[in-house]
């Protein structure tokens, strides 16, 4: 992820209204106190003296700030604080006149993608941004905040069937009223005391889905999902009063999981009243991926940030 600092200071690098643009990269850099960051042409009055990369962007403006995103799992955060290099011969840079704990710089011309530098008063890092193919159409940048959501589905709706979820009910239905060859899913959760109390004749009847446990509930939306209308739970498919000893029940639960069409493994539960879904911060689970502004036109590409790959 990128937290909101970084993504926020790349976002707004053609508009000085969004990054504040703290002083040129000329200045900045004219101790050539590292390597392999070209300055460019340095033509004061042209347009191309407005580009972004003739100029230096505030970054986090205190060290809590950027502690913070360290802890929280930024990319470039990460990248300059356990990978930054010393400046060359031991020089430190003042950056508390610029107001800012750390800046940002950007090199477009010295390789096919982006080069992104970032600096702190005793270090630097560069990071050879990848571009990736296609357009922004073809990510999930808009992560909410359930795993249930829309967006999530849509990434492989071409590999599923519609499903009219009408009345929203279920019943339990024996071998006999199943068409051979039906597919079906099967759930895993966290079994304890606050399980449904389950009686055959009862479920024999359409219930409401509410009346289950939360856990249930989720499994039968991702059934829904997946266009299937079966799902097995073992509290309420497995008829306890049977003649079947222990032994053959673990036979035959074994020879129903190996057989189901899917299998759910509701891992964020700890109870059947927990919820299959998991809740998330969405800025800690959006990937470094941005849609990258490549100038003030709206021209835009996909830019992939990794902390293994710095330059």
């Amino acid at each position: 992820m990128l937290c909101s600092i970084c993504s926020a200071t790349l976002m707004g690098i053609w508009d000085p209204a969004k990054t504040p643009r703290v002083c040129q990269i000329k200045g900045f850099l004219d101790d050539n106190s590292i390597r392999g960051f070209e300055l460019p042409e340095d033509r004061p009055g042209h347009p191309d003296h407005l580009h972004p990369e003739h100029h230096v962007f505030g970054h986090h403006p205190s060290q809590a700030s950027f502690e913070k995103s360290v802890q929280e799992g930024c990319l470039l955060c990460c990248l300059l604080d356990s990978r930054g290099q010393a400046y060359e011969n031991g020089r430190t840079r003042k950056l508390d006149n610029l107001g800012y704990f750390s800046v940002l710089a950007i090199n477009f011309k010295l390789a096919r993608a982006p080069v992104l530098a970032l600096f702190s008063s005793q270090s630097y890092v560069q990071q050879l941004v990848q571009e990736l193919q296609g357009s922004v159409a073809d990510f999930n940048l808009e992560i909410s905040s359930s795993t249930n959501d829309g967006a999530t589905w849509s990434l492989i709706q071409d590999h599923l069937l519609e499903l009219d979820i009408g009345t929203q009910t279920f019943r339990l239905v024996s071998a006999a009223e199943i068409q051979a060859g039906t597919r079906y899913c099967t759930l895993t959760y966290a079994y304890q005391v606050d399980d449904v109390e389950t009686t055959p004749s009862i479920f024999q009847q359409s219930q409401p889905l509410s009346a289950l446990p939360q856990t249930y509930q989720d499994a039968f939306t991702v059934v829904e999902r997946l266009g299937l209308k079966h799902l097995w739970i073992d509290h309420l498919c497995l008829i306890r009063d049977s003649q079947l000893s222990p032994d053959q029940l673990t036979i035959k639960t074994k020879d129903i999981f190996l057989n189901s069409f899917c299998g759910f493994g509701a891992t964020n539960a700890t109870s059947p009243s927990s919820g299959f879904f998991a809740r998330r911060e969405p800025e800690y689970i959006v990937p470094g991926v941005v849609d990258f502004p490549l100038d003030g036109s709206g021209n835009t590409a996909v830019l992939k940030f990794d902390r293994q790959t710095p330059r």
